[in-house]
């Protein structure tokens, strides 16, 4: 029978990636919302990175197109497409900070190793964690991928140098550090590419010298006869 193999379709605002729709709402407004909070939630995930240069991003390619959809990706509310597309191929895994926990002690309650739990939470500073900080313990496998560019600023040292000067007049292999070096300091500023939150790549934009560093130099005795 003809019957037999008509199918109940209907048209709805699908979030379509790639090609092909992966979830469904009511109306545009509703999907397109829906993309802007995927979007403010990976950025806000990334925000200890640094201040954010753009408007995030996906790198998938993503529309919003009103079509025949099957029954099975329409979502009845924004939060249940939200949900979706966040948890849809896996549901990525936090943990919150609890009163004296350290890094060291949160990476081993999960069986992964300090510096990949560094790397999924790239830019924080394991060292000074705050009560109640989500950290990020299994990315997880979201739908979309949400691209962010940040800019770093950071203070990192700079090296002083030794220089050697000869003393003939001093027994051969006496050492006296004549003035003591000091370490510089230097501003950068990195542009950090995240994914989902995650570092991906970085790069520096720029460095600044704030204090230059101070040579050591020290006096090596050069005379024929050492102390006895």
């Amino acid at each position: 029978m003809l019957l037999g193999r008509l199918t109940v379709s209907y048209k709805a605002a699908a979030i379509v990636v790639n090609g092909k729709p992966i979830v469904a709402l009511k109306d545009e407004q509703s999907a397109r919302n829906v993309l802007e909070s995927v979007k403010a939630h990976f950025a806000k995930f990334a925000s200890h990175v640094g201040e954010l240069l753009k408007e995030a991003s996906f790198r998938e390619k993503v529309e919003v197109k009103v079509m025949s959809i099957p029954a099975e990706i329409y979502a009845p509310t924004e939060g249940e497409a939200f949900k979706r597309l966040l948890e849809g191929g896996e549901k990525p895994l936090y943990h919150k900070v609890q009163r004296g926990e350290v890094a060291i002690a949160i990476a081993r309650k999960y069986g992964i190793k300090l510096a990949e739990l560094q790397r999924l939470n790239g830019g924080r500073d394991l060292n000074k964690l705050r009560i109640g900080e989500l950290l990020l313990i299994k990315p997880g496998k979201p739908l979309l991928t949400v691209v962010t560019l940040h800019q770093q600023r950071v203070q990192e040292k700079l090296p002083f140098k030794e220089e050697r000067k000869l003393a003939p007049h001093l027994p051969g292999g006496e050492v006296i550090v004549q003035r003591k070096g000091q370490e510089g300091l230097k501003e950068v500023i990195y542009e950090v590419r995240c994914e989902n939150g995650i570092e991906v790549s970085r790069r520096v934009s720029s460095e600044r010298v704030i204090k230059e560093p101070v040579s050591q130099i020290v006096v090596v005795g050069g005379g024929l006869h050492g102390r006895h």
